[in-house]
């Protein structure tokens, strides 16, 4: 099993936290931001030690964080400390199911709203910052616009339970996405991104929620099991490189 130590995978970076936000929170984010960069599998231990080593943090801070996504379900302990979970191809399917339906209600929250021209901006500004990931093929960075894209329009839902549920169920799917970041189509996706906004702008609620309701499949279409043991055995044969380097 990989672990810090052994050098098998990379070392947690720290994610510079907003001002007054708690180690806590910041231990959180760079765990998250690590399942986002695949430094993490599902399955993989998730050491208390040696992640506090890489943030350099005490212990407890890290503690605290690895508790809490366990309470979100990231994590669980089927023997001794805590690994990221490894979903099934039913769970997939049901997250996908369950997100379409969420989100669709999001969406029509979020239309049926007030607002100016400018209410959109921050989809906009995940549009751009989708267009340059999917240029320069950098999957982390596909994964972290999507997830600006998608919160941007369940905030403007004005709904807090709808949209704390909705970033609970992104993060389980970030599970899932990290596994399968070599099946990320760049151009479909970031196409996607583009027509749902569009049909937004023109107040076209159906073709919105059908683009964005197609959008969300391409997850249950992947054989979520095959693409864990690929990515893998893909970290296993890029250690024994950076091994042999040495």
């Amino acid at each position: 099993m990989p672990n810090f130590k052994a050098g098998v995978t990379a070392a947690v970076e720290r994610v510079r936290g907003s001002e007054g936000q708690s180690l806590v929170q910041q231990a959180c984010d760079a765990i998250v931001h690590a399942i986002a960069r695949g430094v993490f599998l599902p399955g993989d231990r998730m050491v208390e030690a040696y992640i506090a080593e890489d943030l350099g943090f005490s212990r407890v801070p890290v503690r605290e964080a690895l508790r809490g996504l366990e309470h979100r379900g990231l994590l669980h302990s089927p023997d001794k400390g805590l690994r990221l979970i490894v979903p099934t191809q039913r769970d997939v399917e049901e997250l996908v199911e369950l997100r379409r339906m969420m989100e669709s209600a999001a969406l029509r929250h979020a239309m049926a709203r007030q607002g100016g021209p400018d209410r959109w901006n921050s989809l906009r500004d995940a549009l751009r910052e989708g267009r340059a990931a999917a240029a320069a093929r950098d999957a982390t960075r596909a994964i972290v616009a999507d997830r600006r894209f998608h919160e941007a329009l369940w905030r403007e839902a004005g709904h807090e339970l709808l949209l704390s549920s909705l970033i609970q169920l992104w993060q389980r799917q970030l599970v899932m996405c990290t596994a399968m970041r070599e099946q990320i189509d760049f151009k479909t996706g970031q196409a996607d991104h583009e027509g749902i906004l569009a049909a937004i702008e023109a107040g076209d609620w159906e073709e919105a929620e059908r683009r964005l309701t197609a959008h969300g499949g391409w997850l249950a279409q992947q054989d979520f099991a095959a693409a864990l043991k690929g990515a893998r055995e893909a970290r296993r044969l890029a250690a024994l490189r950076a091994k042999w380097r040495t």
